[in-house]
């Protein structure tokens, strides 16, 4: 005999992760202590609140979760959420349909990613002003990869100093288009010297040198 989803949700109330089982036909639906400490709710229509301070198109995503009707295994949904302590939230909520693909019985995890999705925010935020920085600088900036050599990024100041075409810069072994000197003998990567500011000669396409103060950071 399966045990009872009321028990089985007991047995969870000590995690960090909101554990519930839903039943859309009924509206049954059980949840660990957890659940109603990360919603704030804890009237008795848990998930009619729950769906009411989502998005209508959340809501339905999740009505159709529940339903078993995204496909066989675990399947999730992100949702913002109107929490009743007026803060927004990003609740992430992943699970699987009990009993079938068709169930209407729905055994899944709630759990608050506000914090998580908020230090990506940030965190693209600053690539976004990296990116925008090295685009606008009028200083060429080349990024390469110690292990293989080749470059991976330039910008366009670079590509003017270079006079070639971007295309052609990435993807090239650094020593054949930047430096004269012979493959095996790279002051940064082969002699050790790390990091240095110094007086160097870049390559053209046409082979002309162009003297450059030369920054490497390793």
């Amino acid at each position: 005999m399966p045990p009872d989803p009321a028990n089985t949700v007991e047995t969870n109330t000590r995690l960090d992760v909101g554990i519930f089982l839903a039943d859309a036909l009924t509206g049954a639906f059980y949840a660990n202590d957890a659940w109603h400490d990360i919603t704030g709710i804890r009237d008795d229509a848990p998930m009619e609140t729950f769906l009411g301070r989502i998005s209508a198109d959340d809501a339905r995503s999740l009505r159709d979760l529940f339903r078993g009707r995204n496909g066989s295994g675990v399947r999730g949904v992100l949702v913002e959420y109107s929490h009743p302590d007026g803060i927004n939230r990003m609740f992430q909520i992943d699970g699987m349909a009990v009993g079938g693909t068709e169930s209407d019985r729905y055994a899944g995890a709630l759990v608050d990613v506000t914090d998580h999705r908020s230090a990506r925010a940030i965190l693209l935020e600053w690539n976004t002003v990296a990116q925008a920085v090295m685009d606008n600088i009028p200083i060429g900036m080349i990024v390469i990869d110690a292990g293989t050599r080749t470059i991976e990024q330039v910008n366009p100041s670079a590509v003017t100093i270079l006079a070639r075409p971007e295309a052609d810069l990435v993807g090239s072994v650094c020593h054949r288009v930047l430096c004269p000197e012979p493959e095996g003998f790279c002051p940064a990567c082969d002699l050790a010297q790390g990091s240095m500011i110094r007086e160097h000669v870049v390559l053209k396409a046409d082979g002309t040198q162009v003297p450059v103060l030369k920054t490497v950071f390793g």
